[in-house]
């Protein structure tokens, strides 16, 4: 059982640690915090005035509507320990993820009365984390999506448009020519013509149109909510903004042009593989044609 002595004991342990560490009095009002080591002033930045009396939930500012907050809250009102992820943020604003380790404490009479809790920078880890995701589902290059997040994504979207009956067309692009470009100019500045690209084709698409580099040179748009002649305007919009566009290359500047496949949903399709095999055949029918223009399938 805990006591006054132990309670005494445990302030001098945390304070000779380098790990910052808290003790709340849960059955006081709002569950302040009653002691602070040294480690969690330095690493916060909050002098011990400024923490002490105050319920740690200070620590995420506004950002309060987190799971982590829940999860607390639940645990302590179950008397258990808990392990919890936090946003949490420093005096200076400095956001950090926080793996807080709770755990109870009871007094003498058998009733937990405070809780203990050691908290665990691991910001570096998430940032970690969130770069691995990103680069698996988008192109290293361009930072377009790349075809499996497409794939996924475009899915999901012809379920919600056959499901509320709404038009969406899909599109797919290829860069005339461009083995020219590399042959001739090199791979490097290949480069350069792709990553200006896909900002072109960025900049020409809605904020809730989904694009992603599909291939090489190939690039492939879908554009939720949007009739075929929609559609169509804005294929042609992107084919001339490709037309004008100018790298900048040695011996002068490199100009592209780029093909376009587009079509519709319809009441057959139920997957990605359907709609892209039809605009991509209707890109092959661009080709075929003399290449730089918008043809319909």
């Amino acid at each position: 059982m805990a006591s006054a002595r132990s309670f005494h004991l445990f302030g001098r342990a945390a304070d000779a640690s380098t790990v910052p560490m808290l003790l709340v009095d849960v059955l006081r009002h709002d569950h302040p915090i009653i002691h602070c080591n040294a480690a969690f002033c330095s690493f916060t930045g909050y002098a011990e005035a400024e923490v002490l009396g105050r319920n740690c939930r200070f620590l995420q500012g506004e950002d309060l509507d987190q799971p982590g907050s829940r999860q607390l809250s639940e645990a302590v009102a179950q008397g258990r320990a808990a392990r919890i992820m936090l946003r949490n943020y420093k005096r200076d604003g400095t956001l950090f993820y926080n793996e807080l380790n709770i755990a109870p404490l009871a007094g003498d009479d058998g009733r937990v009365s405070h809780y203990f809790g050691v908290l665990r920078d691991v910001s570096e880890q998430i940032a970690i984390e969130e770069q691995l995701r990103e680069l698996a589902s988008t192109d290293p290059l361009t930072g377009l999506l790349n075809r499996r997040r497409f794939e996924g994504l475009v899915n999901q979207e012809i379920l919600r448009s056959t499901r509320y009956a709404r038009p969406m067309v899909a599109l797919m692009f290829d860069l005339d020519h461009f083995k020219r470009v590399n042959d001739n100019h090199g791979h490097a500045c290949g480069d350069t013509v792709l990553v200006g690209f896909a900002a072109c084709l960025s900049r020409g698409l809605r904020v809730h149109d989904i694009c992603a580099r599909v291939g090489g040179e190939e690039f492939a748009a879908m554009l939720p909510e949007t009739p075929i002649a929609s559609g169509l305007e804005v294929a042609e919009r992107l084919r001339r903004s490709v037309e004008a566009m100018r790298t900048p290359a040695e011996g002068g500047e490199i100009a592209i042009t780029t093909s376009v496949g587009i079509t519709q949903l319809t009441p057959w399709d139920d997957s990605y593989t359907s709609m892209i095999e039809r605009a991509d055949a209707a890109l092959y029918a661009s080709k075929q044609r003399g290449r730089n223009r918008v043809t319909v399938a």
